[in-house]
């Protein structure tokens, strides 16, 4: 174990809150109970060589009949087993205890982050973050740890202290594991480099097959499934080539280790051939033959730990990654605004290189209806995350009523904010209980108004189990509409003083948008109202219309206004009407 495996082992504990102590009270009783493992040897030694090979009359002399040594090994035996169950028991309840606590700083670590961060990679990055790599960590501490440094350190003291004895024989096996080790250790970068490169092949397959299963239907419409498994059946074939490499480079060193430490028993056993040629001293040169045999056994286990525990450490820097991310700002004595008003000064936003607004300057009195339109990719639902706080801007400053994001908190910004998603963001559970996200203390009578507001009541009650029904993962079991009016009573249910719509209504018939129209008039007349929308017909009534062009404001005014000026607005409009 380097100096790299132990900082890493540092940085999950210094992370964890609890389970410290009681792991390394667990780690010290598996190293105390691998010496007691080998303490009835050394008794077997002493009792053959004091009773067998030098006999005395002596009945002073501890340990002569075998009586004696029956009992020294009953009570080595169950201080073994004490030591043993607190071992198991402590390492194992401590190592959950620290991961435990490990995930769950994780966990607040990404509900911190700004969702532009969580956005740079593939979803299921981060699912195998807490499936996979999270539970190679936790291996280290339940099993690799504990296991590596009692198979270690336990022998490594008795070999010292066995070499005073025997110089030759103990001494000749401490060398041998220095020159063992480095082969496991120049071996390091490289296997190194091959888990990289097979981590990096798994999770192209992985994506690959989730986007698969997510584009099925369209992939079958336009027949391209056949294609599209060629290539999944492509990156499965090198993610298994990667997976044999690393078997090769894992297994590998760890078999060399072992070979040149059984060599050092060799050695052991021709020099004992060599040096004894009395009876007595072949006894005695077998008994040091068969305990260095008995040592040798843990330090060759050393060598599969100590590969686990690289494959582990690649999962625990993968996780710290996440952990290091710079994380929202916030105050430390929020701030709540009197007003409602929102003000974007200069306010510039980058990802990964790309401009996404540019110096956007817009200022939105408290209570009007603002619309946001514009081609995609004009930085429309920029603005809206922006008002959020799903990221901070790079430059400039968001205001709500005359105080920055960062001053106000994001805990404040989310109660005064709420924001109804194109997607609609339903979980996998009942209606009702998707509907109380928006409040938690509503009653069953609060969420019914709010349903018969958004128009949704009537389809609920006619459903088998009513509001119990459950919407499957991502609201599927649903028809889209019924998502949609789920997703509005959820907002009204939280009856925030700002709300955001994103493309909400982007995939309705005139009918059902006319309704969605009238229903956020009558319900959202006296709060601050801001529409990211595509189909311009449906924002024809708001109070001002802002006109993006690739994150900047082209255009601002009323649908009539903008409609004369015959500039950008205009051109949508006849894209779209004419």
């Amino acid at each position: 174990m380097n100096n790299k495996a132990l900082l890493s082992m540092l940085r999950v504990i210094n992370h964890a809150e609890l389970g410290k102590k009681t792991f390394l009270v667990g780690m010290t009783c598996r190293v105390i109970e691998r010496v007691l493992e080998i303490l009835p040897i050394l008794f077997c030694f002493y009792w053959v060589n004091q009773a067998v090979l030098n006999p005395v009359s002596s009945t002073d002399s501890w340990l002569i009949s075998a009586q004696d040594y029956f009992l020294v090994l009953l009570v080595i035996f169950l201080v073994q087993l004490i030591f043993s169950y607190f071992g198991q028991l402590f390492s194992f309840s401590g190592s959950y205890r620290i991961m435990q606590s490990y995930r769950v700083k994780l966990l607040n670590k990404l509900r911190l982050l700004p969702l532009s961060n969580l956005t740079k990679a593939h979803s299921g990055n981060y699912l195998r973050l807490f499936q996979e790599d999270i539970k190679r960590v936790e291996g280290i501490f339940s099993h690799v740890a504990p296991d590596l440094i009692s198979a270690l350190v336990a022998p490594l003291l008795i070999l010292i202290a066995f070499t005073y004895f025997a110089p030759w024989y103990g001494g000749g096996v401490l060398l041998a594991i220095p020159i063992a080790m480095f082969g496991m250790y120049w071996t390091r970068r490289k296997f190194q480099q091959v888990i990289k490169d097979k981590h990096l092949a798994y999770q192209k397959s992985a994506n690959l097959v989730s986007d698969y299963l997510e584009a099925l239907k369209t992939l079958r419409l336009f027949a391209k499934t056949a294609q599209w498994l060629d290539k999944i059946y492509a990156h499965l074939e090198m993610t298994k080539q990667q997976s044999m490499r690393l078997e090769l480079w894992g297994a590998g060193p760890v078999v060399i280790y072992k070979l040149l430490l059984e060599l050092a028993l060799v050695f052991c056993i021709l020099g004992v051939a060599i040096q004894f040629d009395d009876q007595q001293g072949l006894v005695t040169g077998t008994l040091c033959l068969f305990l260095l045999f008995k040592l040798l056994g843990p330090l060759q286990e050393t060598g599969e730990y100590l590969t686990m525990l690289r494959l582990g450490l690649e999962s625990e820097k993968k996780l710290d990654e996440v952990m290091n991310m710079v994380q929202l700002t916030e105050p430390k004595a929020p701030k709540m605004p009197s007003g409602f008003e929102i003000e974007f000064d200069k306010v510039t936003l980058k990802l990964n290189g790309k401009v996404l607004v540019n110096e956007l300057s817009i200022w939105v009195e408290q209570g009007a209806h603002i619309a946001v339109v514009g081609a995609s990719g004009s930085g429309k639902t920029t603005l809206l995350n922006l008002i959020a706080r799903f990221a901070d801007p790079n430059f400039g400053k968001v205001k709500i009523g005359g105080l920055t994001l960062p001053e106000i908190g994001t805990n404040n910004i989310h109660d005064l904010v709420t924001m109804v998603f194109q997607d609609f963001q339903l979980i996998d559970a009942s209606i009702v209980d998707n509907i109380l996200l928006g409040n938690h203390n509503a009653t069953i009578e609060q969420v019914q108004g709010v349903c018969k507001m958004a128009h949704c009541l009537e389809f609920i009650e006619k459903l088998p189990k009513g509001f119990d029904t459950r919407v499957g993962a991502r609201g599927t079991l649903l028809s889209g509409g019924q998502r949609q009016r789920i997703a509005l009573a959820r907002a009204l249910l939280k009856d925030s003083p700002i709300l955001l719509l994103d493309e909400f209504n982007s995939a309705l018939d005139a009918e059902s948008q006319q309704l969605l129209n009238d229903i956020c008039k009558k319900n959202f007349a006296n709060k601050t109202l801001i529409t990211v929308a595509h189909r311009l017909d449906s924002v024809v009534d708001a109070d001002l219309i802002l006109v993006m062009e690739k994150g900047q404001l082209k255009e601002s005014g009323k649908h009539v206004a903008l409609l004369e000026k015959q500039g950008l607005y205009h051109a949508l409009w006849q894209s779209q009407y004419h």
